[in-house]
């Protein structure tokens, strides 16, 4: 088993509350959507040091096991490998899903990594317990919710309603507008299409 395999349980929420932290995380950062609808607007909100909205900054380093990034939640960094950071700046759709779902990291769980760490440390034990995915529901699960997140926030309900009022609501149609891979995009859809 791999370290990745194991995670925190953090409070449990829902789509439909990770959909609208999201939203609310969207409009500090992009108050203006159309203003996310570019290929790069992750990497200058990166680079421009707007992250500080969110109480984070930002590193490009080495990180070990291959890992695209990591959220710092004890020096509020979001940490992107140098591979990521350049396709990132290349407006790539994995890297901009990488720096979303690092976001949602960020917004959704730094609260709850700081207490279960204050917790820990009263206990005098060795760490935030971990356990292995799967073993525990996903509404738990920081890196489901986290998923989730980065797919709201990549793909707004606005930026969907405005495209199924046009009948554009497809997943070629919403990966081009979004930047994303056509199979995030297929997924945002269809939780969009229950949600109605």
């Amino acid at each position: 088993m791999t370290v990745a395999e194991m995670v925190p349980l953090v409070p449990a929420r829902s789509s439909n509350q990770i959909k609208a932290i999201a939203g609310t995380a969207l409009k500090k950062l992009f108050p203006n959507l159309r203003s996310l609808l570019q290929p790069r607007s992750l990497a200058r909100l990166f680079d421009s040091g707007d992250l500080s909205k969110i109480g984070f900054s930002y590193g490009v380093e080495d990180l070990p096991r291959q890992e695209e990034a990591h959220t710092d939640f004890e020096e509020n960094i979001i940490i992107l490998s140098p591979k990521t950071y350049d396709d990132l700046q290349k407006g790539m759709h994995r890297a901009r899903f990488t720096m979303a779902h690092e976001i949602g990291h960020a917004v959704l769980h730094t609260d709850s990594i700081r207490e279960a760490r204050l917790v820990s440390a009263s206990r005098k034990s060795a760490g935030i317990p971990k356990f292995k995915r799967g073993q525990f529901p996903a509404y738990v699960d920081p890196e489901w919710q986290a998923n989730k997140f980065a797919s709201s926030f990549l793909m707004p309900e606005p930026l969907l309603d405005w495209l199924a009022s046009k009948r554009m609501l497809t997943a070629p149609t919403l990966a081009f507008y979004a930047h994303t891979s056509e199979e995030a995009a297929g997924y945002r859809i269809i939780e969009y299409q229950k949600s109605r």
